[in-house]
């Protein structure tokens, strides 16, 4: 049996560099798919925010404004604060609100929270559910949760409260819509 030729041995080289090449294509071209996947899916959770209507007023409550600018239901499920509760920055404490309210498509929804901690060293974050999807929006952004879950356990070793909360005026919203 003879020895392969040098043209033989650029032939496999040329074949199996080749084969790498592909693989690595496939790879890059399937991490795109995924990231593109995960913008349209998070397309209009994107477009799902709240704050804080007048931090500064006194009374027992908060008036949190919520805005749904896409064109799809959005199903709130909580709203939690996180506060100081005194001026040591060990002492946190969170109010939570079960808040099973449906913010419509391009609304801008008002909702009464009973709160009675410091306004000024308040956070807000909230879980929401957009078509199959359970979502949780905080400083960091809009992240997906379990979906097995309809509200996830957020960290957190301080004193916590619960109340109920309601919607206090519904308006349809600006700059609304697909392309967002």
């Amino acid at each position: 049996m003879a020895r392969p030729s040098a043209a033989e041995w650029l032939q496999a080289f040329g074949a199996v560099a080749s084969l790498l090449i592909s693989v690595v294509a496939v790879v890059v071209a399937l991490s795109g798919q995924h990231a593109q996947n995960q913008r349209e899916k998070s397309r209009y959770a994107t477009r799902v925010s709240a704050w804080f209507d007048d931090v500064a007023a006194e009374g027992p409550s908060l008036t949190i404004v919520m805005q749904n600018r896409s064109p799809v239901p959005v199903h709130l499920l909580a709203l939690y604060v996180d506060y100081l509760d005194g001026g040591d920055r060990d002492d946190i404490a969170r109010y939570s609100w079960d808040a099973w309210h449906e913010l419509p498509p391009c609304s801008t929804v008002r909702i009464d929270a009973p709160f009675d901690g410091p306004r000024p060293h308040s956070y807000l974050r909230f879980v929401f559910r957009e078509n199959a999807t359970t979502w949780l929006n905080d400083n960091l952004g809009v992240h997906e949760v379990d979906g097995l879950r309809l509200v996830p356990d957020l960290p957190f070793d301080g004193r916590e409260r619960t109340q109920p909360s309601r919607v206090v005026d519904v308006r349809e919203a600006s700059d609304c819509g697909v392309d967002g």
